[in-house]
């Protein structure tokens, strides 16, 4: 009799895990997003192009942390370390869209977009998130403003 319920138990516990930690992680590595950076052509000189493409990697870079994040209960100092390195990308790619640019201007509404998104995974993964917003309408609005940022610099 014993040695059912620790079987059971043992079976329970990877189905657990399974569903868990497997199964997103499968789904992560099979799903591919919806979209992603991908880097355009265009004169690299030019700051439009720095500031568009800053601002589209520390996208992905958020889009990454939070699909890491996005299942089972978080651990806030883990949080903390892996947040940080998106959190001074998010800050590098503000700071690099100071041109005067049209482009630029968009570029860095997408950057503000993108803080304001970190800001509240940021404060959810801590439990001191009061309000919530649609993150799948603000990353669409991210998206369109560096569509926009693109168009405007001719890539």
């Amino acid at each position: 009799m014993l040695s059912k319920l620790v079987s059971l138990a043992v079976v329970m516990a990877i189905i657990y895990f399974a569903l868990t930690r497997g199964l997103p992680w499968i789904r992560e590595q099979v799903a591919p997003t919806a979209r992603s950076y991908q880097a355009t052509d265009g004169d690299t000189s030019d700051p439009a192009w720095s500031c568009i493409e800053r601002v589209a990697q520390a996208n992905d870079s958020l889009g990454q942390l939070v699909r890491r994040f996005s299942t089972g209960p978080t651990d806030v100092d883990e949080w903390s370390t892996a947040s940080w390195d998106v959190e001074a990308e998010i800050r590098d790619a503000e700071m690099t869209c100071s041109c005067p640019a049209e482009a630029c201007s968009k570029a860095a509404e997408a950057a503000g977009e993108l803080r304001a998104m970190f800001s509240q995974f940021d404060a959810t993964a801590r439990g001191t998130a009061t309000t919530y917003s649609n993150p799948a309408r603000n990353q669409e609005r991210v998206f369109n403003l560096l569509d926009e940022a693109r168009s405007l610099a001719g890539f």
